[in-house]
């Protein structure tokens, strides 16, 4: 039988039975006696006060199978699936007792991400009280947390972990690297200089990352001293740092690399630090092969095509979304017509992050909340975008899609969750932010 179905009718079962047994001890019934037609049942205290069941005249045996009736019903509910759980400081708090990283994680992952249990004004509060937890490990847990759902208080914490003078165990890497990139990721540029002397203490490259993704000036001079590499990930450094010393090199990987990825990076850095023309127009050319595609099964390129051109593409097309031209715009549009879903989910938020908004950008995502047919950005990102755009037809796409929809994820992402960053998800579609 249909688990959704067996599930329904149990919880069906339960509200009837709960009514039941509210009705049986607030009319006052005794065995034996009916309420008379046209009598009102008694005023019910019935379930707060004993004494008010035996005045009604109610039985202890009686009392006894309501209450081994709604237990009953509990654990049927149980065994369908169901679960009961505690307020969120409670959930928490065990999970921290236990000592252990991996639930300690996990509960503070569920407590802001668990919508249909604990809501963000529950939620919050109960993350801010473990702050000051004596655990660094929990404070982490706590300021990430916090920094998620937008709230700034988690900062401090933090940044007081970045700037521990010992290293804090936790899953496979210090909490304070882990501190400092979760700062980086939401752009908390006043950090830094504390995220700079961990890096002088530890030397770990994660830092630099960090670092550059602040677009930070004391990771220019460590970037320089480290020479030039042919790679994609360095080139993104040299962009983001304003690296001026290694053009000659990065011409030379763009002419000659035999990696397409190094090559288009090279062409990208080109493009952006010196607008060199040839390099644009190579990342044009470059881009068609990911926009044309044919899709196969999943929405993935089919079957046959040239997978390495496809994926030279594909970076192509992320490349230029954050060179702010006409010409890198209209790419970028002409890419929303595609046939694979992650090229048009790349074009879509590009055009409207990175290139100041785009009429044909908003329509993608109204279409994808009115049709799910439709839909080449996924309930998901469709959600976090319709969240950003004051755009008439997408709020209006939106409510169809609260009416059809009717889970509430409408008023999940635009209201429970109106003020998470978009840091949470940005990244994955964009190699540089500009606004």
């Amino acid at each position: 039988m249909n688990r959704r179905f067996v599930y329904g009718a149990l919880i069906i079962s339960a509200v009837l039975g709960v009514v039941a047994a509210w009705w049986f001890f607030a009319s006052g019934r005794q065995p034996g006696k009916e309420v008379q037609k046209g009598q009102a049942p008694a005023p019910s205290t019935a379930l707060t006060s004993p004494a008010s069941l035996a005045a009604s005249g109610t039985s202890p045996y009686d009392e006894k199978l309501a209450r081994e009736g709604i237990q009953a019903i509990f654990e049927g509910l149980k065994k369908g699936g169901w679960q009961e759980h505690p307020p969120a400081q409670k959930y928490l708090g065990d999970a921290v007792a236990s000592r252990d990283k991996g639930k300690i994680l996990r509960a503070f992952h569920e407590a802001i991400y668990s919508s249909n249990i604990w809501k963000m004004n529950e939620a919050i509060p109960a993350l801010k009280t473990f702050l000051n937890n004596p655990d660094p490990f929990v404070r982490y847990s706590a300021g990430e947390a916090l920094l998620t759902v937008g709230d700034q208080s988690g900062y401090p914490a933090l940044l007081a972990l970045v700037q521990a003078s010992d290293p804090i165990e936790g899953i496979g890497q210090d909490v304070r690297i882990q501190a400092a990139q979760t700062l980086a990721k939401f752009r908390k540029a006043e950090a830094a200089q504390a995220i700079y002397d961990l890096y002088q203490e530890t030397n770990a490259g994660g830092l630099i990352e960090a670092l550059t993704t602040l677009e930070a000036s004391q990771v220019k001079p460590l970037i320089g001293v480290r020479g030039f590499f042919a790679e994609s990930a360095s080139m993104k450094y040299y962009v983001l740092n304003g690296v001026q010393k290694f053009i000659p090199q990065m011409t030379s990987a763009f002419q000659e690399s035999p990696k397409p990825e190094v090559k288009v990076a090279a062409a990208w850095a080109l493009a952006s630090m010196t607008n060199n023309q040839n390099a644009f127009d190579y990342l044009v050319q470059t881009a068609q092969p990911a926009i044309n595609a044919q899709a196969g099964a999943a929405g993935l390129p089919a079957k046959g095509g040239n997978r390495e051109a496809f994926a030279a593409g594909y970076d192509a097309l992320k490349y230029l979304g954050s060179i702010q031209t006409p010409q890198s715009k209209q790419t970028l549009e002409t890419a929303l017509d595609s046939q694979i879903p992650t090229v048009v989910q790349v074009a879509t938020v590009n055009l409207i992050f990175n290139q100041g908004g785009s009429e044909k950008a908003n329509r993608v995502v109204a279409q994808a909340l009115s049709d799910g047919t439709k839909n080449m950005l996924g309930v998901d990102l469709a959600l976090n975008l319709a969240a950003q755009i004051n755009d008439p037809q997408v709020q209006v796409a939106g409510q169809k899609f609260a009416q059809q929809e009717g889970t509430g994820l409408w008023q999940l992402y635009t209201v429970e969750r109106k003020d998470w960053p978009i840091y949470n998800w940005i990244d994955n579609y964009v190699v540089k932010l500009n606004r």
